[in-house]
């Protein structure tokens, strides 16, 4: 009989540890909308100076930062797309980035 309820009892502690696990992923890059790097990109060259790039990249507290000093009065903005373009700046949830169609300029020159 005690058994049966110490059996019982850890059945029930693993589900909650993996709703508690499920709960941790779901937050993180599980729910996450994918990111095009060449999205990124072109977003960086025609509007990184207001800090769009950093936003759909889901860097709020930065784009906001880039938009208020004009993309670091021009010097973060540069950096910026060449960072995106050489694929060191990834999306925040640390997620890589979608696979662009391997006709891309991007993915045919910096892969």
């Amino acid at each position: 009989m005690a058994n049966s309820i110490d059996e019982e009892l850890n059945r029930i502690l693993q589900e909650e540890q993996k709703k508690k696990e499920l709960d941790r992923l779901s937050n993180g890059i599980v729910n996450a909308p994918p990111k095009s790097r060449m999205t990124a990109f072109v977003l960086s060259l025609l509007l990184g100076w207001l800090g769009l790039d950093r936003f759909y990249l889901g860097y709020t507290g930065l784009g906001l930062l880039k938009l208020c000093t004009f993309g670091g009065f021009c010097i973060w903005w540069l950096i910026d797309a060449l960072l995106i373009l050489f694929n060191s700046l990834r999306p925040a949830n640390g997620a890589p980035y979608v696979e662009d169609s391997s006709n891309s300029p991007l993915n045919k020159l910096f892969k």
